[in-house]
């Protein structure tokens, strides 16, 4: 509450045992992401890595509205391209037209 009350864009990493609002409701993160399509994924590249670029598949969930209305609440989902069934989370409070390539 105190990143909303100032406007202070935020990136924080999460566990897939937090619990995030959806629909109206308190829903656990890992629960949802395992219903998540093939459909709708980003690949992009977090920058270099020891043998090159770092590929991953990023996906945006909005979440809880916010305080302010410029601003957004997302689950920024990063899976790796050679095991797309682990992933990692990280919770963001962005102003709403953020690109997520600018996220990652």
């Amino acid at each position: 509450m105190w990143l909303e009350d100032h406007s202070h864009a935020s990136v924080l990493a999460v566990s897939g045992q937090a619990k995030v609002w959806l629909d109206g409701r308190q829903r656990q993160v890992k629960t949802n992401l395992g219903a998540l399509s093939a459909e709708g994924w980003t690949r992009l590249s977090a920058g270099e890595g020891t043998q090159g670029p770092r590929w991953d598949d990023w996906r945006w969930l909005p979440v809880a509205e916010p305080l302010e209305p410029d601003w957004r609440r997302w689950l920024l989902v990063r899976r790796r391209v050679s095991a797309p069934m682990s992933g990692k989370l990280t919770s963001s409070l962005l102003p709403i037209e953020t690109p997520i390539e600018e996220v990652v």
